[in-house]
């Protein structure tokens, strides 16, 4: 049914922060907001460093107007195609990825930030190719389920393992009119 796939995509997309990508967070003007643990041994820095900067500033200069371009296109479009850059490590090396971006819309259809997923663009890494590809489907499936719940005429909440609800919808939210209501 259509809401058992909709309760569906919310559950897969807990552990993809915590998968073996790297993954970062920003607020719409680049300001990291968070990463995995991932990310920081890629680039031979901790997470709170990483957290202290903005995006921008992890990308070689050469590359920053391709940085540029794929923000304009995420913040237009929703979503970028794969795209190469390179970063830079803590050591001053640099590091070349790919990197894809996706808007991430609150739950009332709002423009809240971006996800990104980058990869190493080495033949170490390739061997990553399926799990990447698995992950950047499940955040798809994230994000298409976080559009469709924002603008469903019904209300929709999810539960997690524990009987706890995990979201809502608008909806759901407009139905039920006690405002100390646990979400």
């Amino acid at each position: 049914s259509r809401s058992r796939n909709l309760s569906e995509g919310a559950a897969p997309y807990r552990s993809f922060f915590d998968s073996a990508l790297s993954v970062v967070q920003t607020d719409l003007a680049g300001r990291i907001l968070d990463c995995n643990p991932r990310l920081a041994t890629m680039l031979l820095a901790g997470q709170e460093d990483i957290k202290a900067r903005k995006f921008a500033s992890l990308v070689a200069d050469p590359w920053r107007a391709k940085e540029e371009e794929a923000r304009a296109e995420v913040l237009k479009n929703g979503v970028t195609e794969e795209y190469e850059i390179e970063l830079k490590k803590a050591d001053g090396a640099m590091i070349s990825v790919f990197a894809k971006k996706w808007l991430q819309i609150d739950r009332h259809g709002e423009a809240q930030g971006i996800w990104m997923v980058v990869r190493d663009n080495t033949n170490e890494e390739q061997s990553d190719d399926a799990v990447y590809q698995h992950a950047i489907s499940l955040l798809e499936k994230q994000l298409r389920y976080q559009s469709v719940s924002a603008n469903a005429p019904v209300g929709i909440l999810t539960i997690d393992k524990s009987a706890r609800i995990d979201s809502t919808n608008p909806a759901i939210e407009s139905a039920i009119p006690n405002s100390n209501a646990p979400f």
